[in-house]
């Protein structure tokens, strides 16, 4: 399965991102975000029918979550460590999250280190 990211960064994107029920979860989300109240309504239904009411559920509650951590990441300025940093770089750029306003919380300087499992992206 091929993860296509533009659907990530662009509202008007019409793919399935490369999963299941993507379309319906991509209208989902950006409704969710942008909080138009018929087109919201329109989209939780679409995705209810798509994944059922447990997926719809799971995909509303991850939606919520990373909406959260993210104010939380700005608001407090967390910086992204550096191995992260540099392991990253290639999707952040083709996601163009470092134009995002948290990216300037993060000064470090990215530091290539061989990674062998994902928890030693945080050792």
């Amino acid at each position: 399965m091929t993860i296509d990211l533009s659907a990530a960064i662009d509202a008007a994107c019409d793919s399935d991102a490369g999963v299941p029920a993507g379309r319906a979860l991509l209208r989902f989300a950006n409704a969710a975000h942008h909080l138009e109240p018929s087109e919201l309504a329109r989209a939780r239904a679409d995705l209810e029918r798509a994944v059922g009411p447990v997926g719809l559920d799971e995909a509303s509650a991850t939606v919520a979550v990373f909406n959260g951590l993210v104010r939380v990441a700005d608001g407090t300025g967390i910086e992204v460590d550096a191995g992260v940093l540099a392991d990253s770089a290639d999707f952040r750029a083709e996601l163009g999250v470092d134009g995002f306003a948290g990216a300037e919380n993060t000064t470090t300087t990215p530091v290539a280190v061989p990674r062998s499992s994902v928890s030693d992206l945080f050792a």
